[in-house]
């Protein structure tokens, strides 16, 4: 979904690449075995951001050609993707001009690998990687607030136990490269932390599967957490209240911060008007998204299993790219067909907008206003729409959402889930 952003393939291990196994470099390079390097750096700029699951909605990890090349040699990355994909490491995505990256993923067999960790021995690249290092650390000085700080501060109280490895055991195959990496970060206590263009949170619990969750430890404790219950959906709905304000927004503070948090993501074109939204409409979208029950009901009237329904209103009403039959979009659009517009006209010119605006509010909510009001009363760890504390903290928690939730008019379902014992 956009450029490749350093802070999610430079974290966790420092300047050592992070690489499957069996992977031969420089031997699936063939002529450009002596730039095994860069092909190293480039597998691993991949797989960093597939282990914190930083992908669009097909599972890819995009990756922009410009910020490549400036520690790729020009006349490599072609050619050495070429080999790539013949010898069946890497598959791609295509790019869109102006819209999106090439994406990235690497295959199946490399995945069911454990990892390794190598330094780079090219002193030309070592220069070029030290470079971005340091303008990555001047971009997130700038991302980050005095609240980045602190939540990056607390990590130092997660850790993992022995568990784990019985689980990853246990894990799908193709799963088990990036939670191995994920295990390590942990252990060697190698704690990544960044803020990405719109406000997300990359920590070192990202990307961990829930079923590794029960092995996660706060100040020694088993966690728990509380999540927005149909959190995208939700924040389009209050999203949509601000074209609608006088029926929706308690607080005209909120409409503002809102519309500001849009504006900023649009590229190059206006917000949508009141005009193509209606009223009534809006309103049973906001309760149907605010009970928790949005999922079911289109899963109901498209006559699709509750998961797939999930996945495929964010692929194929979020953020669809192409044309193509979906029937979880033709029920939400029979459903909310003035909302379904309004979300074709904010993608208008990149399908991934209503998501980064979706994100970026998100980022506010969880992260600007609900996670102040918990540093020095208990110590948390963020996950986009959750929060994960001790089982203990949860009542103290739970009582922030509520208070944040009253303030601001907005007051969608809270799920809370319990790890371990």
């Amino acid at each position: 979904m956009g450029p490749l952003d350093y802070s999610t393939s430079t974290a966790g291990y420092g300047s050592r690449f992070i690489l499957p196994a069996g992977l031969d470099f420089p031997g699936v390079l063939g002529g450009l075995a002596h730039r095994a390097d860069e092909g190293r750096y480039f597998i691993n700029s991949i797989l960093r951001k597939m282990v914190c699951r930083d992908l669009d909605p097909q599972g890819f990890a995009r990756l922009h050609s410009d910020v490549l090349h400036k520690v790729l040699r020009r006349n490599t990355l072609a050619p050495m993707k070429r080999c790539l994909k013949a010898a069946g490491v890497i598959s791609t995505s295509p790019h869109r001009q102006g819209v999106r990256s090439i994406g990235y993923r690497l295959t199946d067999r490399y995945l069911e690998q454990r990892h390794v960790l190598v330094r780079p021995v090219d002193p030309i690249l070592i220069e070029k990687l030290e470079r971005e290092r340091k303008k990555l650390e001047a971009q997130q000085q700038k991302r980050q607030l005095p609240i980045h700080h602190r939540l990056a501060s607390v990590q130092r109280c997660v850790t993992i136990t022995a568990e784990a490895d019985s689980i990853l055991a246990s894990l799908h195959l193709h799963t088990r490269l990036c939670q191995a990496v994920l295990i390590g970060y942990l252990r060697h206590r190698r704690l990544p932390f960044s803020v990405s263009s719109t406000g997300r949170i990359f920590n070192c619990i990202t990307g961990i599967k829930r079923e590794l969750r029960t092995a996660i430890r706060i100040n020694g404790k088993s966690v728990a957490s509380l999540d927005i219950s149909c959190a995208q959906p939700a924040l389009l709905g209050l999203l949509a209240q601000t074209f609608t304000p006088s029926e929706g927004l308690k607080g005209a503070e909120t409409y503002k911060v809102v519309r500001r948090l849009a504006g900023s993501l649009l590229p190059g074109c206006s917000l949508p008007t009141r005009c193509d939204l209606v009223d009534s409409e809006v309103l049973r979208f906001s309760r149907w998204t605010c009970d928790g029950s949005f999922y079911d009901r289109l899963s109901g009237f498209c006559d699709v299993c509750l998961a797939d329904a999930k996945r495929r209103f964010l692929v194929d009403v979020l953020a669809k790219g192409r044309k193509y039959p979906s029937d979880v979009e033709d029920a939400f659009r029979a459903c909310f067909p003035s909302l379904w517009h309004f979300i074709k006209r904010i993608n208008a010119n990149d399908h991934g907008t209503l998501i980064r605006i979706l994100q970026r509010m998100e980022a506010w909510l969880v992260i600007e206003t609900v996670a102040p009001r918990l540093m020095g009363r208990i110590p948390i760890v963020t996950l986009h729409d959750a929060i994960f504390c001790g089982c203990d903290d949860i009542p103290v928690l739970e009582a922030v959402f509520e208070e944040v939730f009253g303030e601001i008019g907005f007051t969608p379902a809270l799920k809370l889930e319990t790890w371990g014992t």
